[in-house]
């Protein structure tokens, strides 16, 4: 029997106050286009009042609900999963089905190869509870062995959670961490039951006295699906918020230690802020080395995008990092942290940056050129801005590939806790040619104000080009 591996995942940071209207949809975009005959699993976990949100795709997939957890506070979980898939899929589309607006709406994503191409589903639960250090998705009983085993976890909670810890091995079932978000108190994990028993899956939390909503399921394992061609590639996003909340007050930490659990052998943080400077003045990690990839771009002290890389990374499922910032003032900052394989261990690559003040909209806005120093590097972009949001982009040259969260009703006066109204993308560049990105953005309300644009180049290792082989590249953006 094939052991199911994970092709590629995202996680979100959590929408927290700024409500979601009633049908209205949070969309949250996996790296790169899923393969032909795989599975997407779609954590879901929101706060408010009781809802059946519904997940589709934009290849057309079809999205199958395990069981909901939902607590007397408000919270709810639900689990997805789409088997056998159509290629293509890259946009993750999350509708707000309840009656009523939704708010703390967060959500992960991961693709699986070697799950069974009939409906795979063979167990699932969910629980809550209203305190607690080991938290449970609640017991049930797989018919088979070799199945894939999940667990999804959101805590409640006025403080960062965590550390998050994966469960002790049980009933067969060794645990990885693939999301664990202590600013928004978000967590998964995964493992493969060789030998099927009852199990309740559990998952272990450093912050206790909140409530707590959890959901898992089982899916069996099969001989099928694809995995991506040989070279560079993105197969993992972190997003995470770094808030000054003016809810409940609770500031940065300086230094602030996060959890990324990660596959690949190279750490890309990129790192915005405003109105005010937030400035990483260093990054640090027992499992890799951190630097700034060219100087970044301040723009005014108002808009700041700076890239930090960690080459030649060990990957680990309970990896952390420790930032320092020169200062914490009255602003906000996001991180979007990039997990790849096939970079090279060291890396001198391009940048490029511009900026400037819009002082009425502009509906789109262009950055500078990036000219790549090889063929078959993978290219990434940056913009952030006092108001408006981005919700798309375009390149001059290759096919671009949109990172940013967004959703519905999104506010556009100011930052927000997803990607603080922030536009991220990548592509993979199949030749040296320059690559310019036109940013859209979502209305007319808001002039953009103050911005700031930021590209790097991230080299290859020599161990073969995605280029041509690539079943991802193609000639629009997505």
């Amino acid at each position: 029997m094939a052991t199911p591996t994970i092709i590629q995942y995202v996680k979100s940071s959590n929408t927290l106050y700024p409500v979601m209207a009633n049908n209205g949809v949070f969309r949250l975009r996996l790296p790169n286009p899923a393969l032909a005959a795989n599975c997407i699993v779609v954590w879901v976990t929101w706060g408010g009042v009781d809802s059946t949100p519904t997940v589709t795709d934009d290849a057309g997939n079809t999205y199958h609900a395990t069981t909901k957890s939902f607590s007397a506070n408000g919270d709810g979980m639900y689990g997805f999963y789409a088997y056998n898939i159509t290629a293509g899929a890259r946009v993750i589309s999350i509708k707000n089905v309840s009656g009523s607006s939704q708010s703390y709406i967060q959500a992960m994503a991961i693709e699986f190869n070697n799950i069974l191409t009939t409906d795979p589903i063979d167990g699932s639960n969910g629980h809550t509870a209203t305190s607690g250090t080991s938290l449970t998705a609640g017991s049930f009983t797989p018919a088979v062995s070799g199945d894939l085993v999940l667990q999804a976890v959101f805590l409640d909670f006025a403080s960062p959670a965590g550390p998050w810890t994966k469960g002790a091995d049980q009933n067969n079932v060794s645990w990885s961490l693939i999301g664990a978000d202590t600013q928004d108190g978000f967590a998964v994990q995964w493992g493969i039951q060789t030998s099927h028993t009852a199990i309740n899956p559990h998952i272990t939390t450093g912050t206790s006295g909140g409530d707590y909503v959890s959901a898992g399921m089982a899916l069996k394992s099969a001989s099928a699906g694809n995995t991506p061609a040989a070279g560079i590639r993105i197969i993992g996003i972190h997003h995470y918020s770094q808030p000054i909340d003016t809810e409940t007050a609770q500031d940065i930490v300086n230094p602030s230690t996060i959890q990324v659990p990660c596959l690949g052998n190279m750490l890309v943080l990129v790192n915005t802020s405003g109105p005010n400077a937030i400035n990483i003045t260093g990054i640090s990690d027992a499992n890799g080395t951190w630097s700034q990839l060219g100087t970044g771009i301040d723009q005014g002290a108002a808009e700041e995008l700076h890239v930090w890389v960690s080459p030649n990374h060990t990957p680990s499922a309970a990896q952390a990092i420790t930032i320092t910032y020169d200062s914490i003032t009255a602003g906000d900052a996001c991180l979007l942290i990039y997990d790849i394989i096939g970079a090279a261990t060291t890396q001198t690559g391009n940048t490029s940056a511009t900026g400037g003040t819009k002082a009425t909209y502009a509906s789109t806005i262009a950055g500078a050129a990036l000219t790549p120093g090889a063929a078959n590097n993978l290219l990434l972009f940056v913009i952030n801005q006092e108001q408006q949001t981005v919700i798309s982009c375009a390149s001059s040259h290759g096919t671009a590939y949109f990172d940013a969260i967004e959703y519905d009703g999104m506010p556009v006066n100011g930052p927000q806790n997803c990607d603080q109204n922030a536009g991220f993308c990548h592509i993979y560049n199949a030749d040296t040619t320059a690559a310019i990105i036109t940013w859209t953005f979502e209305d007319g309300s808001k002039a953009q104000g103050v911005w700031a644009a930021y590209g790097v180049e991230i080299q290859a290792s020599s161990g073969g080009p995605l280029g041509s082989r690539s079943r991802w590249l193609g000639s629009r953006s997505r």
